[in-house]
């Protein structure tokens, strides 16, 4: 039984693509799994970079940890008053630079970082752009305890006060406090 050149030609072409074609498909599939396991180990020495950075910088965070967490005042544990301190707190400092705090309500509190926070959500206060950055100023002088989010502001809505350059807005104030006995880190209540 003897083959025809074209036989034997066709032969040699299957042959050549069964020896060379099949693993060029599956050189293909591990070169990109190659650069997936590249780019994710670069990822990762860039992770370990930025880690080792701030590794570095750790005795120079908890030095201003320690620092801040001196100004932030102590509540002894299980005592629920942190929303009635913290809320007279803002209204007198919002009733001294002339803010209208109109409709409030607290949050819950929450163990983060090391400290609690408790939130008071203002849904609407009014006042002048002075009165209110005098308020904003005078949260700020307290110290480490205050975090303004979520602020906004525009023109009053009632035509007679527009023209006296009020405004009216909301924001979300979180309070920074400790819990415990220890009145190394700030006054307690």
């Amino acid at each position: 039984m003897s083959m025809s050149r074209r036989e034997q030609g066709m032969i040699v072409a299957i042959a050549a693509v069964v020896l060379f074609g099949i693993p060029g498909i599956t050189a293909k599939k591990q070169l990109a799994a190659i650069r997936d396991q590249r780019d994710k180990l670069s990822g990762l020495a860039m992770n370990r970079q930025r880690e080792s950075s701030l590794m570095n910088t750790a005795d120079r965070w908890l030095s201003r940890y320690q620092e801040v967490s001196g100004q932030l005042p102590v509540f002894p544990p299980n005592v629920n008053v942190v929303d009635t301190y913290w809320m007279k707190r803002m209204d007198n400092l919002a009733e001294e630079n002339g803010v209208k705090l109109l409709r409030r309500e607290s949050g819950r509190e929450m163990f983060v970082g090391g400290v609690y926070e408790f939130s008071i959500n203002c849904r609407n206060w009014e006042g002048t752009l002075e009165a209110f950055s005098k308020f904003l100023f005078a949260l700020q002088s307290e110290g480490a305890m205050w975090d303004i989010r979520g602020l906004t502001m525009r023109p009053h809505r009632t035509p007679a006060s527009a023209g006296a350059g009020m405004l009216e807005g909301s924001y979300t104030l979180y309070c920074a406090y400790m819990r415990g006995t220890d009145e190394s880190a700030g006054e307690t209540r």
